[in-house]
């Protein structure tokens, strides 16, 4: 397990490209065309919201609250704002297409997720229990739940209070597609700290594989030390993603078109699909991911996961270096063979960074093309193969269509 290895910096600008397309892609399909979406704007009591989520009508994954973005003390003071009348932003859901009467969270899923934690009992076998801390101008709510503010006689107008308060809630109906969804986030978060790619492909394909997806990273140390010390959940869910990313290699390599977005999208979609008769492959593939990333630190130490420059090892943590080492070291063979011949897999590949134009073209410019993705597969590939002396199914690009083809 990762845990003394230095903190890792990365660079988000494959998310800043996603959120391009994103935009790109649901502006030409939305553009010169009508829609029968129909948006009503109402005032749901924060009672009705509560009981709405306990019932499980507003779809709020208990897992999400391991990716809290919100601390102690801004819950609270959210709770406490409901109890003296402040005015607060609004909820943003869309009904649901497969079941009428539930909804989706387009917008205020932390609000939601504070009030589904303040209202839980300490048994509560999904949701943590709130108690409000921290607060100031009612320190009398200060460890209470809601669940004692029910007892506490004393504040029992103060409770009825807080249960009338309104939150203004828009629901949107009818909406025609995931790409129109896509738009309205990016609409609702301009100007804030933008939605992840992942967070939004959460919402809009939804599944027994996405939950497994957010599920498998936060238990998984190994794939959460990549990006913490702490083995924490990412909340800006890139761990997530990652292991998507994998999963989409080992899965669906043959099909990728150069879309990286597109193609994380469509995994997700294929497996929640073919959950049913690949959950045990997944599960299987998810274990081996963790193996190979505990290889690859133990093999790399600190140098894991990043570019050689020709001189040294660069600080920052290179999602293309990390397609070719997982996807590789997943195999059990190779990684007891790379094992063996540590030293030499070390070397080769620095030098592989230093006499490769295509290889370093293919992990520092350009990563997400078909092209960078089969090249740097293809050339590390046949570099262990090499070295080790094994037979490795190796990723090629064939010229004639274009596409991935697997081969030893």
């Amino acid at each position: 397990m990762k845990t003394s290895h230095q903190e890792a910096s990365f660079d988000d600008e494959d998310y800043q490209d996603e959120e391009a397309l994103i935009q790109e892609d649901a502006s030409a399909l939305l553009a010169g065309k009508n829609y029968d979406a129909v948006v009503t704007a109402t005032d749901w009591t924060v009672e009705t919201l509560i009981s709405q989520l306990k019932k499980g009508n507003i779809k709020l994954d208990p897992s999400f609250q391991r990716r809290d973005a919100w601390t102690a003390k801004r819950k609270s003071e959210f709770i406490e704002s409901l109890f003296l009348g402040l005015p607060v932003p609004q909820v943003v859901l869309a009904e649901s297409k497969d079941r009428k009467g539930s909804y989706i969270v387009l917008d205020g899923k932390q609000r939601l997720l504070t009030l589904r934690q303040f209202s839980a009992t300490s048994q509560d076998p999904e949701f943590k229990q709130l108690r409000l801390s921290g607060l100031a101008l009612r320190s009398d709510l200060n460890g209470l739940s809601m669940v004692d503010a029910v007892q506490n006689f004393t504040i029992e107008d103060d409770l009825r209070f807080f249960e009338n308060q309104t939150i203004r809630t828009v629901v949107l109906r009818n909406w025609p597609s995931e790409d129109y969804l896509y738009l309205v986030f990016l609409r609702l978060n301009s100007g804030s700290l933008p939605l992840s790619p992942q967070e939004l492909r959460q919402v809009v394909s939804p599944g027994r594989f996405t939950d497994f997806a957010t599920t498998f990273t936060s238990n998984s140390a190994s794939v959460m030390g990549l990006f913490n010390s702490n083995q924490k959940p990412d909340f800006r869910m890139r761990d997530v993603e990652l292991s998507i990313r994998y999963f989409g290699l080992v899965n669906y390599l043959e099909g990728y078109t150069g879309n990286l977005k597109l193609f994380l999208d469509e995994t997700s979609q294929k497996l929640n699909v073919e959950w049913n008769n690949l959950e045990k492959e997944v599960i299987e593939q998810g274990f081996e991911l963790e193996n190979a990333i505990e290889f690859t630190w133990k093999l790399f130490s600190d140098d894991a996961f990043r570019k050689w420059n020709g001189k040294t090892f660069e600080r920052r943590f290179n999602r293309a270096v990390f397609d070719v080492m997982v996807y590789f070291f997943r195999e059990k063979n190779t990684r007891i063979k790379a094992m063996e011949n540590n030293q030499a897999v070390i070397d080769a590949f620095k030098k592989l960074c230093d006499d490769s134009s295509s290889f370093r073209t293919s992990i520092e410019t350009t990563t997400k093309s078909i092209g960078a993705l089969s090249t740097r597969l293809q050339l590390w590939g046949q570099t262990l193969a090499k070295i080790l002396n094994i037979e490795i199914t190796t990723p090629t690009l064939d010229k004639t269509t274009g596409r991935i083809n697997l081969s030893s």
